[in-house]
């Protein structure tokens, strides 16, 4: 079965995804604290950072641990994780502008929420583009 459809079905690495997923999200959290509170950026900046930084980890991370992809790591196949992954940066951090600024929902809250959501768009992206079997896993 390939990488990209093994999972659906597989709760251990559902599991596995929700452990990297909740590493990256403790970690993004962290850093967008750290840096709108102590930095003095501004929330959105914090947030798109934070995103970066928890994404390129949980790339290793997924990569690795979640969907065990053998093969070497490319630039083809990063590219494809990055792109999803700004894609939902950008979604991520509409939605967050939209919590905080009209509705009054505080930051860190904001990102909770939306971070919880685009868990599951990340799941089935990240199977079906990001790191979909395209060339052979050994």
């Amino acid at each position: 079965m390939s990488t990209s459809h093994r999972h659906w079905n597989d709760t251990r690495g559902f599991a596995r995804f929700v452990v990297v997923g909740g590493t990256c999200f403790l970690a993004g959290m962290a850093v967008v604290w750290l840096l709108t509170e102590r930095a003095g950026w501004h929330y959105l900046v914090s947030t798109a950072a934070a995103t970066l930084a928890a994404n390129a980890l949980g790339w290793l991370l997924n990569r690795s641990w979640t969907y065990r992809v053998r093969r070497a790591r490319d630039t083809a196949e990063f590219a494809r994780y990055l792109g999803v992954n700004l894609a939902g940066m950008a979604i991520s951090l509409g939605a967050v502008a939209v919590l905080v600024d009209g509705l009054a929902m505080p930051y860190l809250a904001a990102c909770a929420l939306v971070a919880i959501l685009m868990a599951l768009v990340n799941f089935q992206l990240h199977g079906r583009v990001s790191l979909r079997a395209g060339a052979a896993d050994g």
